[in-house]
C-alpha cells in the first residue's frame, strides 16, 4: 500500500494499531526511507508473492494466519485470491478493515490452535513459526487448514546465518518451557530459530511433501555489520545487486550469508 493511502493515527487508537500503521509506512512501496527492515520485507514480499502465484492459481480461497496489520492480506485479496484473515490480536481486524476498503477479506481472528479448522486451498504463515514454543505442532496444526493438493507458504528467519547466535529448533529436546513466552509479536518474541534442514525435516513430519525452499537477505540488505549506513548511501539497489550475485556462491556459504527462509510445500491428495 502507498503511503498516500494509509490511515493517519488518530489519538484514540488502541496501542496494537498505532504500531502496525508504524510497521505498514516503513513497509510501504513508496516509502522514501532506505531502512534494513524495509528492504527486507519487499523482498520477502516479492518472493512470496512470486512463489504463491507459481503454485497457487488466482481466485483460490487462502488463509494469511497471524496476518498482524494484513500487509500480505491486502496483497492477496488484491491479486483475485479469496483471503481470509487471522491474527491472534481481534481488535488487528478492524485496523485491516479500514485500511482496505474496496477489498473483499473474511475475517477469522484467534489461535490457530483453537479455531475449528476450515479448509483452505493455500495457507500463508508469515515470520510467526519462530514465535511457537513447539513449531512441529503448529505445522500439523497449519496442515489441518489446507485441502488435500493445497499448499502452504511459509517465510522465517534462517538458523544458519552468521549473525543469529540465539538458539535454534534442536538445542532443546523438553520445548514446554517456552509455552508461556510464545505468540509475542515482533523480533523481541522470537523463541528460537529453524534452520533449512530442521524446517524441512518438520515440514516432512507434518505430512506435507516440501516442493521449493529458498533463502534470502544479504547482510548489506539486513544492515549488519555496520552495513546500515552504507546502506543508506548506496540505497536499495546495491544490496538487490548483491542478492542477485549472492546466488552463485555455493550453498554451504549461502546457508551462512542469507538471512532468511521460505519455504513451499504441498499436502499430499487431491486432483
Amino acid at each position: 500500500m502507498k503511503l498516500a493511502n494509509l490511515p493517519q493515527p488518530q489519538h484514540d487508537w488502541p496501542q496494537s494499531w498505532v504500531e502496525a500503521n508504524r510497521y505498514d509506512r516503513e513497509e510501504s512501496e513508496d516509502s522514501v526511507e532506505v531502512t534494513p527492515y524495509g528492504d527486507l520485507y519487499r523482498l520477502r514480499t516479492k518472493l512470496l508473492l512470486d512463489l504463491l502465484q507459481r503454485y497457487v492459481s488466482v481466485g483460490r480461497a487462502i488463509i494469511d494466519i497471524a496476518a498482524a496489520q494484513g500487509s500480505f492480506t491486502e496483497k492477496f485479496a488484491g491479486l483475485g485470491y479469496r483471503v481470509t484473515w487471522n491474527d491472534i490480536r481481534p481488535e488487528l481486524s478492524q485496523y485491516v478493515a479500514l485500511k482496505t476498503k474496496g477489498l473483499t477479506i473474511t475475517y477469522m481472528p484467534g489461535n490457530i490452535f483453537e479455531i475449528d479448522p476450515v479448509l483452505f486451498d493455500a495457507a500463508v504463515a508469515c515470520e510467526i513459526i519462530e514465535h511457537v514454543a513447539h513449531p512441529d505442532q503448529f505445522l500439523k496444526r497449519v496442515a489441518q487448514f489446507i485441502t488435500p493438493g493445497g499448499h502452504l507458504v511459509l517465510s522465517t528467519p534462517n538458523g544458519e546465518y552468521f549473525r543469529h547466535t540465539g538458539p535454534v529448533f534442536s538445542d532443546y529436546s523438553d520445548r514446554s518451557q517456552f509455552e508461556k513466552a510464545q505468540f509475542a509479536p515482533n523480533a523481541d518474541g522470537h523463541i528460537f530459530l529453524l534452520t533449512r534442514r530442521e524446517l524441512v525435516e518438520l515440514s516432512l513430519a507434518a505430512g506435507l511433501e516440501v516442493v521449493s525452499v529458498e533463502l534470502f537477505g544479504n547482510t548489506l540488505l539486513a544492515g549488519h555489520c555496520g552495513l546500515r549506513f552504507v546502506q543508506k548511501l548506496v540505497g536499495s539497489r546495491a544490496g538487490a545487486l548483491a542478492e542477485w550475485l549472492l546466488r552463485y556462491l555455493p550453498d554451504s556459504l549461502r546457508r551462512r550469508v542469507l538471512s532468511g527462509i521460505v519455504l513451499v510445500a504441498r499436502k499430499p491428495g487431491g486432483v
